[in-house]
């Protein structure tokens, strides 16, 4: 669904997203420190598997942050007019993208700690 947000409003969802995701990637080397001292070859896989996620948190951030970039672009452009009574397009896709994110998250966790579980 595609409504019209004020400016600011769309600013902050974007900062919540980036630290959101830079959460996540710390979450993702601690997972990867602790598979690492485990020498076998499940352990190895669930690697690969939280590198491919941190590979496509990478890009989630770089589609974000140019996002971010078009919006600060028009901001300048828009100096002394009141950013805060324009409203724009929100970031519905962006939006989509963190819910996937999440769920994809959310599962990477529970396989770790199903794996972990398990040792």
């Amino acid at each position: 669904m595609n409504t019209a947000l004020p400016f600011p409003s769309l600013h902050q969802e974007y900062l919540l997203w980036m630290n959101e995701l830079r959460f996540a990637v710390q979450e993702l080397r601690i997972f990867d420190t602790y598979l690492g001292r485990v020498p076998n070859e499940a352990a190895g896989a669930l690697r690969k598997q939280f590198s491919r996620h941190a590979t496509a948190i990478d890009r989630l951030q770089l589609r974000l942050h140019g996002a971010e970039l078009e919006r600060a672009r028009f901001a300048r452009e828009m100096s002394g007019m009141g950013l805060y009574s324009v409203r724009m397009e929100d970031n519905a896709p962006l939006r989509e993208a963190m819910l996937r994110f999440r769920d994809r998250h959310n599962e990477m966790k529970t396989t770790f700690r199903r794996f972990e579980a398990k040792k």
